[in-house]
């Protein structure tokens, strides 16, 4: 069976709910891990089950998130090694530029996936 297309957008509520939570990962500019996951988390909880646009961006936005909260922890011991300050600044950077093109593109109406993401978070399209 071949996966569902994403939805579209078909109002400017939906559109704004989605870019809410791409942009919802930039409050937590900390390095903390999973911080970062809150605000798409949220957004998905709450939003979720009224539009299927909001519901996929949600959890785009949030496995993207968990992904990156990943690397954060995995950079933690370079830190005793200064290499994980470079790596730091790189994360932060990779994952405020993918925030920022994902917030773009969704508000555009376009369903936007990102690339490189650990598909942890189902949808009730992707359980069966």
């Amino acid at each position: 069976m071949t996966p569902a297309a994403p939805p579209v957008a078909t109002s400017a509520d939906e559109r704004a709910w989605g870019v809410a939570a791409h942009l919802s990962a930039l409050l937590a500019v900390v390095q903390v891990p999973f911080i970062n996951c809150l605000g798409p988390f949220l957004v998905w909880r709450i939003r979720g089950d009224e539009s299927a646009f909001v519901e996929h961006q949600a959890r785009a936005a949030l496995n993207f998130q968990i992904g990156m909260s990943i690397l954060m922890l995995a950079n933690w011991p370079l830190y005793l090694l200064w290499i994980g300050v470079p790596l730091g600044w790189a994360i932060a950077l990779i994952n405020t530029g993918f925030i920022l093109w994902a917030a773009i593109r969704t508000s555009g109406g376009e369903a936007y996936s990102y690339p490189f993401t650990l598909n942890l978070v189902k949808g009730d399209d992707e359980r069966r």
